[in-house]
């Protein structure tokens, strides 16, 4: 069984007037997207808790160009070598056209205003099987510090799928914290599927900057690994992971770094209350005794 860590450390910031839309990548990149869920093995609903990934999708650009329809696009593979697609950045406008196909799909539109419908092309939950075309609208527009003191311009989609409602939190240059091609389920009974690692030129963007990735594997069908559940949430987060048996301080950020909340939790109850804070994005912070930190974002409803 091997250990999957998050350390995700920037900053969010509500102001609008510092927003960059910074470029997507057309020639050196690569995503990880991981999918996972949570099952409880025992009597206890906090310390029984077993995470399990279910699926692993590795796309990569590697400086290859492509013609379509008399567009250029950069060449998407899957980093095995398989090719699947290729993308397009017209000035914040990011398209996707699959393998087999030669027609264009809307990805993100870092120019869309607020209340803005957008027809976006996602993967239903089903590990990348079958893609929608759905509706989603613009529900905020935000900037994010990844850690390269660049303010990022970020979008908040909200949709209603054929079989599940959306999330989506996309971030210019990076695309979707859910995955390159997913969104977060809102609907789906203890699962998750989030962007694991993006990097470009190989250097890490996400989750945060300059850093190095963890390993994300599957192994005897369990990994135990820093999840937030549930993902957007309206009362109650509980974490799971490694924290070993010594207490934890947790840390709430809001968009503005600002901290909201702070407790001192054993990993035997690794929950805390969260129906208290206005509507928006968050930072959970979790601190071990030897200093080691790591941050995930959440969305409270």
């Amino acid at each position: 069984m091997k250990t999957l860590l998050f350390f995700l450390a920037f900053a969010v910031s509500n102001c609008v007037v510092s927003q960059t839309l910074v470029p997507f990548p057309d020639s050196i990149a690569s995503w990880t997207n991981v999918d996972s869920y949570y099952t409880i093995t025992g009597p206890n609903p906090i310390t029984d808790q077993v995470v399990i990934i279910t699926n692993i999708d590795e796309f990569c650009m590697i400086d290859l160009d492509t013609v379509i329809n008399s567009t250029d696009y950069v060449q998407l593979d899957n980093c095995s070598g398989t090719y699947v697609g290729a993308l397009r950045d017209s000035s914040g406008v990011i398209t996707y056209v699959p393998k087999d196909s030669t027609e264009a799909y809307l990805l993100y539109d870092f120019n869309a205003q607020l209340d803005d419908t957008l027809s976006i092309y996602v993967y239903d939950y089903d590990y990348m099987i079958t893609p929608q075309i759905t509706e989603a609208v613009v529900f905020g527009i935000d900037s994010v510090d990844i850690g390269d003191g660049i303010q990022r311009k970020s979008l908040e989609l909200h949709a209603n799928g054929n079989n599940y409602n959306y999330t989506l939190f996309a971030i210019s240059g990076i695309g979707s914290t859910s995955g390159l091609f997913r969104a977060q389920f809102a609907n789906v009974s203890n699962s998750h599927t989030q962007l694991f690692c993006m990097t470009e030129n190989n250097i890490t963007l996400f989750p945060s900057y300059n850093t190095t990735c963890g390993n994300a594997s599957i192994a005897e069908n369990e990994v135990s690994f820093f999840e937030i559940y549930p993902n957007p949430s309206t009362d109650k987060l509980h974490m799971k992971g490694d924290f070993g048996n010594n207490p934890l301080t947790v840390t709430i950020l809001n968009a503005l770094g600002t901290q909201v909340i702070q407790k001192t939790l054993h990993p035997s109850n690794m929950e805390i209350n969260v129906s208290e804070l206005s509507r928006g994005m968050y930072f959970v912070q979790v601190k071990d005794e030897t200093g080691k930190t790591a941050t995930v974002p959440i969305f409270k409803e």
